[in-house]
């Protein structure tokens, strides 16, 4: 029951809203639209989210962040977007290279004369730089006699104001992703602090995962080399489902699964006999088992650990008795030992192979190691106030080893790019946020509480994903951001209730 409303006043109001349909409208639609990694579909979301919030904030006013003794916990989510808006302020040269030398130097390595004033010929002075850097190269040949020279337009001056970012277009824009993303916390937190509103998100949320399993396991098996069968994808592209990339289709079912099993867990040990509660559980349980098979197909080795651990996780906590538990676990590790048999000539089995033959010789050749490699000093060198949100790829070609190449726009680390990106304010508010959502998300989690097991699922969900961002870049996929953020308002949601006294039960 909300706070402010009586039991009839309750049970009178309808469980799903104008800003549940558009926030859920956002969660459903982004996967489909290739992850949402194309600029129109996640700022059509972001759309959603954002008339969503205005909708709640009508209806609760400033109570749509919660109580005022349990807003605290939010600040750092506020200071992260106030520091972004710092980071597009525009600062003279000489303050940026007192706070920022590194990027100060970025920008004297890029513009021949910085700070300063804008050489006539733009060209020709860039020209010049790189040979004084590779004297061996020739000149290159006079313009021929009579011929005009190409003298681009100059505009302004390389001395003028600028920001810490380094590309304020991408920091705009990753500010105005994250706005949405908050925005969407917020609304589905406060909105589910009804217990039949949180079941219907759940219902929908339920429905989602299962039909993109659906859809990515018959594509699979009758795959023609497109995404949706018709839009085709470059060679480095493996797509599965409606992602672009497999991992992060398979970073879905690592969300979805423990929660799940857990919901279905505690369903089917709470009911006696075939009644209608256990043909839900039985179906959920059945959804969670194709999610289990999507992600296996997608042969994503951190997706399988992490569903590997967080469901036998569920499993040993929702048998009760000491004893029980030994014999679930040795139950888990023999099923563990015929699966590894099962799919010993699957892709999958072949990634972890490579993965085990993995030498120092070859470790040189591994993408993931080699962006890291060169990931690091860069975050050495952004420490205090970062290059900027969404900047990372404007700077790190410079930190490559000589032979390599291609255009990273990611690190495939999450928490060293948002140092990169943020630096060590940014590293701090973010450990801050996550330390408050922890401890509300697991409240009251105990064997006594009949909705601890599903709890406890839905939390690892969440938490499997934080702890694929060391190895992969999910939370910057923005179907995947919004399941995370969804998932976490949720997780507090049942949190708080929890603390409250309020039952999770729908009867």
């Amino acid at each position: 029951m909300e706070p402010g409303l009586s039991e009839a006043e309750a049970k009178a109001a309808a469980p799903i809203g104008v800003e549940d349909g558009l926030a859920l409208a956002a969660v459903v639609m982004l996967p489909w639209m290739f992850g949402g990694v194309e600029l129109w579909a996640f700022r059509m979301a972001a759309g959603l989210l954002g008339l969503a919030a205005a909708a709640a904030v009508v209806r609760y006013g400033s109570e749509v962040l919660g109580p005022a003794g349990h807003r605290r916990w939010l600040l750092p989510a506020f200071l992260l977007a106030a520091w972004a808006g710092c980071q597009l302020i525009p600062l003279p040269p000489a303050a940026l290279r007192a706070i920022d030398h590194r990027g100060a130097d970025v920008y004297a390595n890029a513009l021949p004369g910085y700070p300063g004033t804008a050489p006539a010929r733009v060209t020709t002075a860039v020209e010049d730089l790189a040979l004084a850097r590779v004297p061996a190269t020739p000149a290159p040949p006079a313009d021929a006699a009579g011929a005009p020279g190409f003298a681009p337009e100059v505009r302004g001056n390389w001395s003028r104001w600028r920001p810490i970012s380094l590309d304020r277009a991408a920091t705009v824009e990753r500010l105005f992703w994250y706005l949405a993303l908050l925005a969407g916390f917020v609304t589905v937190r406060r909105r589910t602090l009804d217990p039949r509103r949180w079941a219907a998100y759940r219902a929908v949320l339920f429905a989602l995962f299962g039909l993109l399993a659906v859809f990515a396991l018959v594509q699979s098996a009758t795959w023609n080399g497109r995404i949706y069968w018709i839009r085709s994808v470059t060679n480095l592209a493996r797509p599965f489902g409606p992602y672009v990339n497999f991992v992060h289709f398979a970073s879905v079912m690592e969300m979805a699964v423990p929660w799940m099993v857990a919901f279905a867990w505690t369903r089917i040990a709470r009911e006696r006999g075939l009644t209608p509660r256990t043909h839900v559980a039985l179906l959920v349980a059945s959804v969670a088992v194709l999610c289990a098979g999507a992600a296996v197909a997608a042969a994503s080795k951190a997706t399988v650990l992490l569903l590997f651990a967080s469901v036998s996780a569920v499993v040993v906590l929702g048998v009760r008795g000491g004893r029980r538990r030994v014999l679930a676990a040795l139950g888990i590790a023999a099923l563990a030992a015929v699966s590894v048999w099962a799919l010993s000539d699957t892709l999958l089995a072949e990634r972890f192979r490579e993965l085990a033959t993995l030498s120092d010789e070859s470790a040189g050749d591994n993408a993931r190691l080699v962006v890291l490699e060169a990931g690091l000093p860069m975050a050495k060198d952004f420490i205090l106030t970062g290059s900027g949100f969404g900047s990372f790829a404007e700077a790190f070609p410079a930190y490559l080893r000589a032979g390599d190449f291609g255009r990273w726009l990611q690190l495939h680390n999450d928490y060293v790019q948002v140092v990169i990106e943020g630096g060590a304010v940014t590293a701090g508010l973010i450990a801050w946020l996550a330390w408050g959502f922890w401890r509300r998300a697991t409240a009251s989690i105990s064997e006594t509480r009949p909705d601890s097991l599903e709890r406890f699922g839905l939390v690892l969900g969440v938490l499997s994903l934080f702890l694929h961002a060391t190895v992969d870049f999910n939370h910057q996929i923005p179907a995947n951001a919004l399941l995370f953020v969804t998932l976490a308002a949720l997780a507090t949601a049942a949190g708080e209730r929890a603390r409250a006294g309020v039952s999770e039960e729908v009867r």
